[in-house]
Order: structure tokens, then sequence, then C-alpha cells
């Protein structure tokens, strides 16, 4: 694939749930492309079908398929010193659980303190705004080419390779 220039797409989420439990669940479907960047393109999980194998869609575009960021309650700024902090203030160690009742609202309570104090430690995001723009494939392989050649002369230092 390496060689020929190929991409594989997929979900990246597994395609066959065997009903065997000592098997793991495995991603058999995916396609592979070529001439075509994988901003272009978008895979999903076709979950109608009660099976023991999910098939996959995928669509080309024309434009540049975004993708929206998964969710997360922490990014790389949270100050994990604070969310412990936080944590420890607010756990309350003699709750009882005796019954399941208890057992439930306990975890509730645990998993609110959990996501109030990773919020209070964990500053908001500024969000960058990008235009819709569609890239030429021929530019896209004149970056790709520019950026290996500067990748190979910082390995090499080579005054031939600086002037590639």
């Amino acid at each position: 694939m390496q060689e020929e220039n190929h991409l594989h797409l997929s979900s990246r989420e597994p395609t066959y749930w065997p009903s065997d439990p000592n098997k793991l669940p495995d991603l058999l479907d995916f396609f592979i492309t070529k001439g075509t960047s994988a901003h272009y393109a978008e895979i999903v999980s076709n979950l109608d079908l009660t099976s023991d194998h999910t098939p996959v869609i995928g669509t080309n575009s024309t434009t540049v398929v975004y993708r929206s960021p998964k969710p997360s309650l922490y990014n790389k700024h949270t100050d994990w010193g604070m969310f412990k902090e936080n944590v420890r203030k607010n756990l309350k160690p003699d709750v009882r659980l005796k019954t399941e009742r208890e057992i439930d609202e306990a975890t509730n309570e645990f998993i609110t303190i959990i996501q109030r104090a990773v919020r209070a430690a964990s500053p908001i995001p500024t969000k960058t705004i990008r235009q819709n723009v569609n890239i030429p494939q021929e530019i896209l392989r004149l970056v790709r080419e520019k950026r290996r050649a500067r990748a190979k002369w910082h390995r090499t230092q080579n005054p031939v390779d600086k002037n590639l």
C-alpha cells in the first residue's frame, strides 16, 4: 500500500461482533483508495442491521469533510492538582452503602463531584473557526513533498538536500 501510495479508510470501530465470548470484536471492513485524500471522505458504521457484522458506508465529497472533535471533560491545560484538591474537598468518606439505592445515590454523587472538579480545573479552550477551504489535490501533494524534503534535510543536514 505504501509503495503504491494507497490509503486505508475505516470507521475506526469494530465491524465484526463474534457470538463467542472468548473472541474479541475486530475491524474487518475498510476502504482502500488512491488519489483521494482522507479529508474528503467520511466513513460511518451502519448500525441498522442485526447481525454479527456491521457494514460501513463510505462517502466521498468534493469539499473537505470536517469532523467535530470528540467531547471531553478535560483538556491539555487541566490543572490536575486543583482537580485533586476539589475532589478531596467535596468527597464524603462516611457515606452509608448498605442498600442498592444508597450505592446508586453515592455513585451518582461521586460522578457529579468528579465532573464538577474537572470542569473547575479545566479552562475553556478558545475555539478557532476554520474556513471551508477546498484545497486541490496537486497543492496537497506539493505540500507533502515539501515537508518530506524539509524532514530529510533536518535529518541529514546535507547541503544538497537543502537545495531540493
